[in-house]
């Protein structure tokens, strides 16, 4: 089955969101604008209003191995990043003040809170 992506802006905090499929994940590094791989087009990469759902579901035979959600937010300790595989029957979710994100579908892939995110202009090929 599918993964299901359901987003929900909470605050108006959030900037560009992208969804990116992934063939492998180097937990050093997580951040999609600097991971090199496809990006599902279905996921607005502008800045979303509060009140905003998205709801996509996920192509698995596209990605069958990985996904990658990230959230801008003003504040670039406060960005989110989701990564999962597909895993029917689980769920993987992300909840903080200014979103909510749950594929269902999905098990999540835990990012050391010790990880930082990438730098401006780097890119790491997966």
């Amino acid at each position: 089955m599918n993964p299901e992506l359901q987003l929900v802006v909470k605050t108006d905090q959030i900037g560009p969101i992208w969804l990116s499929y992934v063939q492998g994940l180097d937990k050093r590094h997580f951040c999609a604008p600097g991971v090199v791989c496809e990006r599902s087009r279905a996921i607005c990469s502008g800045a979303p209003r509060p009140g905003t759902v998205i709801r996509v579901t996920l192509d698995e035979a596209v990605a069958p191995h990985l996904y990658l959600l990230c959230a801008v937010t003003g504040r670039r300790e406060d960005d989110v990043h989701l990564a999962c595989k597909p895993a029917e029957g689980d769920r993987a979710m992300i909840e903080t003040p200014d979103l909510i994100a749950k594929i269902r579908h999905a098990r999540r892939i835990p990012i050391p809170a010790s990880v930082p995110p990438l730098g401006p202009g780097a890119q790491v090929r997966l």
